[in-house]
């Protein structure tokens, strides 16, 4: 009886472990989502956008039409900002994830923003969970 009730234990949190993880990756998406979003200006005019293009094509994360329809565009800047907008679409949470990852080589300087950015964010979205939760239950008085 004691090993069925360890193993319902286990199920239980092993799921509620797996729900945590989803939780924190879709909070991590929105997060770059937003820190790209803010640095939109800085991408289009610094970054030409054909590796990154490249890198989420090779990985599946932009389609065949979406990749034809990006090379179409003859301007570097004008491919940037339809791949930007392309990407604030996705609903692929590794999708930023790779972006990043394929501009570290050549546009460190980006990268840097990019992490102090989200971590800006993170460390704000933290306070606040925790002043949310040291708050809960309170009851002010006068």
């Amino acid at each position: 009886m004691e090993l069925v009730k360890l193993c319902l234990s286990l199920s239980l949190l092993r799921s509620t472990l797996s729900n945590y993880s989803r939780q924190m990756n879709r909070m991590e998406y929105e997060n770059l989502k937003q820190v790209f979003k803010s640095l939109h200006a800085d991408i289009t005019n610094d970054v030409n956008p054909d590796k990154v293009i490249d890198v989420l094509y090779s990985k599946n994360l932009i389609g065949d039409s979406d990749y034809s329809d990006l090379w179409e565009v003859s301007d570097s800047r004008k491919r940037c900002r339809s791949l930007l907008l392309l990407l604030q679409r996705s609903s692929r949470i590794e999708t930023f994830t790779h972006v990043r990852e394929a501009l570290r080589d050549e546009y460190p300087w980006i990268v840097d923003k990019i992490d102090a950015q989200l971590a800006s964010l993170t460390a704000q979205q933290q306070q606040q969970q925790h002043l949310s939760r040291s708050t809960v239950g309170m009851v002010i008085t006068c």
